[in-house]
């Protein structure tokens, strides 16, 4: 056990709090902006919310990945960062063997001499099946449990909506709340690349392996000159910074020349295509839970017979015709609103907004209803306009997007 640093989470309450303290202070460095505190809500979020707070992700249909080389040009990693953040650690890397060679820093160093990338971006959309697998288990223990029963689509809607309920008090059920969680790591943002595999726990190790090595400030310095950040309780954790004017740089050859640019272009709500998935999980579940069941049938003649119920099989464009957009719009909007704790909407303003959007859905097509939504209960902030102005507001984003994509 150390005396001054963390090695581990097994140490009492007391003791984690205070050498935490104790490493916060001695790992931060006020001269190097670019050493952050990605623990922070918002900071976290990082890549993964819009500046409204709404959850996005990575739009390879307009941005692509790209590999990054380790020290061997001609030996691939198998990791990928989004092309421009790939293009600035190469570059960064180049720095480090230049210097390396050149004796100015120490060649030596476990992992600030010659950069290698040990893990870059993972797909949202596969740690979101793979969490999703745990979901599944807790759904189908707690229908076990209870011994639910039901013979159509609308039943198991009535049972299932407690069982969410319980189940997103401590866990995300939706991708969009998934993507804006904890349980959804930096890397899905496609900026972020770590250049070890330390544990995150050994605070006692960040110090000896990074903050005491003699090329710590060349370090910072070097990710700084090309627009990274670093994670101070991370300090392996690079993250591109697509608010400096060094990241922005590579970003340009790709034709985002600004922050705005690179949040239209590069990134996509997590909604927009969850939303018509969101029915096919809902039909799996209702496939996967049901089950063949008995009844009494009473007769008119005064006896009993055993009735075995059978749930109706349905595809998914028979539970659309059948119970209709109103009903799914609804659903997913009281999950969804379950899942944003931290939204500052009252319960009236909820009620409100459930009402405006079965209306809005009259009008319009889901997909716009689903943005109006989404974008009223992402903000942490007062955000209960009227509903032309936060149509007109989503609108404007939809239209910035399209103008940006239609120059480049």
């Amino acid at each position: 056990m150390s005396d001054y640093y963390k090695k581990n989470n097994t140490e009492t309450s007391k003791q984690i709090y205070q050498k935490s303290l104790v490493y916060r202070y001695d790992i931060s460095d006020v001269a190097y902006g670019n050493l952050m505190d990605f623990n922070l809500a918002e900071k976290y979020l990082y890549g993964r919310v819009d500046r409204a707070y709404v959850p996005i992700e990575m739009d390879t249909n307009f941005v692509s990945l790209k590999g990054l080389s380790s020290t061997n040009k001609n030996d691939s990693t198998g990791f990928q960062a989004m092309n421009f953040v790939a293009d600035a650690f190469e570059d960064l890397c180049m720095q480090f063997r230049v210097k390396a060679q050149a004796g100015k820093i120490d060649p030596n160093d476990t992992y600030l001499s010659v950069l290698n990338a040990n893990k870059a971006f993972q797909s949202p959309r596969t740690l979101y099946r793979f969490f999703s697998t745990g979901n599944k288990k807790t759904i189908r223990k707690s229908f076990a449990e209870t011994n639910a029963k039901f013979k159509n689509f609308r039943e198991f809607l009535i049972h299932i909506e407690p069982v969410l309920k319980e189940l997103i008090s401590l866990v995300p059920f939706t991708y969009p709340a998934f993507v804006k969680s904890k349980h959804c790591s930096m890397e899905s943002t496609g900026l972020v690349i770590d250049i070890a595999g330390e544990n995150c726990s050994d605070d006692e190790n960040k110090i000896k392996k990074f903050k005491q090595s003699p090329n710590w400030e060349f370090y910072l310095n070097a990710c700084r000159s090309y627009g990274f950040s670093v994670d101070q309780y991370v300090p392996w954790r690079l993250i591109a910074d697509i608010g400096s004017s060094e990241m922005i740089k590579y970003a340009r050859k790709y034709g985002m020349n600004s922050t705005d640019d690179v949040l239209a272009i590069a990134y996509t709500p997590a909604h927009i295509t969850y939303y018509e998935n969101f029915k096919f999980i809902l039909l799996e579940l209702y496939n996967e839970l049901k089950t063949d069941y008995v009844v009494a049938d009473y007769c008119q003649d005064g006896t009993v017979r055993s009735k075995v119920i059978r749930p109706t099989q349905y595809t998914l464009d028979e539970i659309s015709r059948e119970f209709g957009e109103g009903l799914f719009m609804s659903f997913y909007a009281k999950i969804r609103m379950i899942e944003e704790r931290e939204s500052v909407l009252t319960e009236q303003q909820k009620r409100n907004l459930l009402r405006e959007t079965a209306e809005l859905l009259q009008v319009e097509d889901p997909l716009t209803v689903v943005n109006y939504f989404e974008n009223v209960i992402a903000p942490t902030y007062d955000s209960s306009g009227s509903l032309t102005e936060l149509l007109k507001r989503a609108r404007l984003r939809k239209d910035k997007r399209e103008h940006v994509l239609s120059n480049t």
